[in-house]
């Protein structure tokens, strides 16, 4: 049992890793095919949400610490249980993804940002002005040909390559937590504090969104 799960992401073996949100504030991995989930890491973790896993099978998690203004990090976790520091003084990280080449993209929960960190742990603007201030940005996607999907409030976002142009996809959306990336623009959307699973699709084909189910 992972208590409290909230990131979600497989390495290259199949293996499922889930961030926690308490008690332990850890990382857990689930074995390919599933079964019992092991705490695998929570060595000075707090707050940790996102989490995305690179071509060698390391694991980087994201460290919002909402509660100290700055003082968010990302964590590196190796096959072997190593932890280490990619970048710290970070503003709220939250969703988080990975690109091909291995960069680092964070959402910035509260930040109207998506952050770029390299594996050196240099940090930029990836993406600015991602709303008003109070939206949050959660969940966030990369696509091969880098433009990135994120759930910022009550809307998904489509962001190209380089950061720009930032255009809202569907919207409506009660607060998008998690996605997934469908066929086309269609997108199966979880939401925070409402217990519905959401289809959505750009407007004019299915407006409203519509509940699959509720939880």
């Amino acid at each position: 049992t992972v208590p409290g799960p909230q990131g979600l992401a497989f390495d290259p073996s199949g293996n499922l890793y889930v961030t926690s949100g308490g008690p332990t504030h850890g990382l857990y991995k689930v074995p390919p095919g599933g079964g019992a989930g092991v705490l695998f890491a929570n060595a000075g973790f707090v707050a940790v949400w996102g989490v995305a896993c690179d071509a060698s099978g390391n694991v980087f998690v994201a460290a919002r610490t909402a509660t100290v203004a700055n003082g968010g990090r990302i964590w590196m976790v190796t096959p072997a249980g190593v932890i280490s520091t990619v970048a710290s003084g970070l503003p709220a990280p939250c969703g988080l993804t990975i690109d091909a080449s291995g960069k680092l993209y964070a959402g910035s929960y509260n930040g109207q940002k998506i952050l770029r960190i390299t594996s050196g742990g240099v940090v930029t603007n990836h993406a600015t002005g991602l709303g008003v201030s109070g939206n949050q940005t959660n969940q966030i996607e990369i696509e091969p040909d880098g433009t990135i999907y994120a759930g910022n409030e009550a809307r998904i976002l489509r962001i190209g390559p380089g950061g720009s142009p930032v255009t809202e996809v569907v919207g409506d959306l009660l607060q998008s937590m998690g996605f997934v990336h469908w066929i086309e623009d269609n997108f199966i959307v979880s939401t925070f504090g409402h217990g519905r699973l959401l289809f959505a699709q750009p407007a004019p084909r299915g407006t409203p969104p519509v509940a699959i189910t509720s939880l």
